[in-house]
């Protein structure tokens, strides 16, 4: 009885920890309509600027490359460097809003869900570049004696970190419910475009609520630092149970999220306690995948919990350009292809092959995101299973090649047909919440597992073989072969060949007809229930064959766990993203860029200390295409910037001549620039 009120009241941190996460995502969404994936980062921010000003009295800027100040000769004054953590998180919280989800508040899921995204990945690679000195939790200010609970000796500061999060709740339900900008706040969750004609600025709801966020995620931040880990990738990756926990508050409960919160940390931690005494458990993970349990228990028995909103304004998908020219652009593909591949040797070569790889991987995601407009970020799921399930097939049951590598691709489509199946009832944000915890989750249950993977051994991958013929990655002398890399090449052109003629085709139109609007889709006699679980199933499958690309191109014969984590599913999006998610050629820029592969060879070669800044690079490029250029690298255009450009010259020039400062007339409410009042445009 003692252990388990030990364990409970351990799990009663990490419960506030998430309530307090959850109940800060609630009072952002309520008042932008952004879920914010980068919120636990934010809070990550707050301890690590806390712990190291605790711990040696060095103010870290989160910016990379700036030196840290020593503001005192040892650790500095708790309530000091508690109150720069939070200052901290609150200036990153409001330049997040201004420069970031301002611009994006009124665009397509996708839009916000990349902004969000970028967020997050930014912040994680500012932690890894800026915060590495900070190895070690620091001193908290709550209270760390034991008392006595029950005839059990508990630490005091779990109970007082729950209380707080308590009144935290109750606080906010008190302002939303009884203040006048609380009732404008609730009122804006509900309909944007009704609260603007009231009088009301949605920019200054903005502002007041990312404020409130800040303020949350930097105090929870410091009063938690003693308890959670300061590992930045798992700290950013709280995100995952905290969003369980928000959707049991329908993104807006404060009492469910509190009692959803502290329930799913006692869970975990009761869980760790009889996970030994208990055989039918699995040996790992469990903790780990009982957010996404919640998840999707949460969803089917209460249906939509994310709904839309009255905008003031309605953005558009990435344009899925037709593609022209196949031919002509294969033929180059191909040639510049083979001519690198037999011209570079070493290094250059592997990371050739790497970006062949890459772009088989972001062909997934054009097929899943970018046609069908289903936000996954389950791929690398997806090829570790075709990966695991290659070394099975091949290693253990002796299935020859090219029989093994098909056959576990198609395990992986059947695993994305699974995933699939909530795309039948949810969309949009739900979606990727739901992809994102079952990629956690089949990484914590199944590739952490070493009966399945061997763990940190690897799995054994046999070197394929066809007709005698030698395919392995390692040719004699080391280097990479050449024959293996043109093979890549091979599938490279055969997968981008038929995602092209899918976006041609009639289904790519019907993909296509979905992402627009799957109710009118309907309505055309279009199945869309067919359309998102073959989207989903095709996703997967060609993940998976990059999967086993990946399983073949590891020189020592064994695939290891350690590059399929959620992180990876989602540095795949920002890549993406950022080359267009839509189309082919989108695809072979993100590959191009991926990590690992040829540019960043190149230019780790020739800048050694770019290899930390890669991720960064990335996050920042996903919010600057999510907010100027949703189409990505592939869809710029500069004759057509120039046009646009040009007009608005000369409707400057034309409203200059005719003596009028008015803007043009448009049919939706815009702001004047007293932010209290309203210009309705005719």
């Amino acid at each position: 009885m003692e252990a388990v009120i030990l364990y409970l009241v351990l799990g009663l941190g990490s419960g506030a920890i998430y309530a307090s996460l959850a109940l800060g995502l609630i009072v952002i969404n309520r008042g932008t309509n952004v879920v914010n994936f980068g919120y636990a980062a934010m809070m990550m921010v707050s301890t690590l600027v806390y712990g190291s000003l605790r711990n040696n009295g060095v103010y870290l800027l989160p910016i990379p490359g700036v030196p840290g100040i020593e503001l005192t000769d040892g650790p500095m004054n708790p309530a000091l460097a508690a109150l720069l953590a939070v200052l901290t998180t609150l200036v990153i919280a409001i330049l997040a809003d201004r420069l970031v989800f301002r611009r994006v508040r009124t665009a397509p899921v996708l839009a916000r869900v990349a902004a969000s995204v970028g967020v997050m990945v930014t912040l994680l690679a500012l932690a890894i570049l800026q915060y590495t000195s900070v190895a070690s939790a620091p001193p908290g200010l709550l209270p760390d004696n034991t008392i006595e609970l029950f005839d059990a000796s508990v630490i005091a500061d779990r109970l007082y970190l729950a209380v707080i999060v308590v009144v935290l709740a109750i606080g906010l339900w008190a302002f939303y419910r009884f203040t006048t900008i609380g009732l404008v706040m609730r009122a804006c969750a509900e309909n944007e475009r009704a609260t603007t004609l009231l009088g009301w600025s949605t920019d200054r709801i903005s502002f007041i609520t990312w404020t409130m966020g800040g303020l949350i995620a930097g105090i929870m931040g410091v009063l938690a630092a003693p308890i959670v880990s300061v590992d930045p990738t798992t700290y950013a990756l709280l995100i995952i149970p905290v969003l369980g926990v928000a959707l049991i508050g329908r993104f807006t409960s404060f009492t469910w999220c509190l009692v959803g919160g502290l329930g799913l940390g006692m869970a975990q931690s009761l869980i760790q306690r009889f996970a030994t005494d208990v055989p039918w458990l699995p040996p790992v993970g469990v903790q780990e995948g009982l957010p996404f349990l919640v998840i999707i228990v949460v969803l089917a028995l209460r249906g939509r919990v994310l709904t839309g909103r009255g905008a003031l304004s309605e953005g558009r998908y990435p344009v899925a350009y037709a593609p022209r020219k196949v031919a002509l652009r294969t033929a180059i593909l191909v040639a510049v292809g083979v001519l690198a591949m037999v011209g570079l040797d070493g290094g250059l070569r592997y990371a050739l092959i790497t970006t062949l790889i890459g772009i088989v991987l972001a062909l997934s995601l054009v097929v899943v995101t970018g046609y069908t407009g289903m936000i996954s970020l389950a791929q690398f799921a997806f090829a570790g299973v075709a990966g695991f399930m290659l070394s099975k097939l091949a290693d253990g049951l002796g299935i020859p090649f090219p029989l093994a590598p098909l056959l576990a691709a198609g395990a992986a489509g059947v695993l994305g047909l699974v995933i699939g199946f909530p795309a039948l009832r949810f969309r949009g944000l739900s979606l990727a919440i739901i992809t994102l915890a079952a990629g956690a989750a089949v990484f914590a249950l199944v590739f952490q597992n070493p009966a399945i993977t061997g763990a940190y051994a690897g799995a054994p991958i046999p070197p394929p073989e066809l007709f005698g013929l030698d395919l392995s990655i390692t040719a004699p002398g080391g280097e990479s072969s050449i024959v293996f890399g043109l093979g890549c090449l091979l599938i490279v052109v055969i997968v981008a060949l038929a995602v092209a003629n899918l976006r041609r085709s009639g289904s790519g139109q019907r993909m296509l007809a979905v992402r627009a609007n799957d109710r009118a889709a309907a309505a055309a006699g279009i199945n869309v229930a067919s359309v998102k679980l073959q989207a989903f199933g095709l996703s997967a499958f060609i993940a998976g064959i990059a999967g086993t690309m990946m399983s073949y191109q590891q020189p020592g014969g064994n695939l290891s766990f350690m590059g399929f984590s959620p992180t990876a599913s989602i540095l795949l999006l920002a890549a993406v993203f950022i080359g267009g998610v839509s189309t082919v050629a989108g695809a072979v820029i993100a590959g191009i860029a991926t990590t690992g592969g040829l540019m960043a060879f190149i230019i780790i070669a020739e800048f050694p200390g770019y290899a930390g800044w890669e991720m960064l690079i990335g996050g920042i490029g996903m919010i600057l295409v999510a907010n100027l250029q949703p189409d990505g690298v592939a869809g710029f255009n500069i004759a057509a910037y120039r046009d646009l450009i040009r007009k608005r010259r000369d409707k400057r020039g034309a409203a200059a001549h005719d003596g009028s400062d008015r803007t043009p007339p448009t049919r939706v409410a815009t702001h004047s620039q007293n932010p209290d009042t309203l210009t309705v445009g005719r």
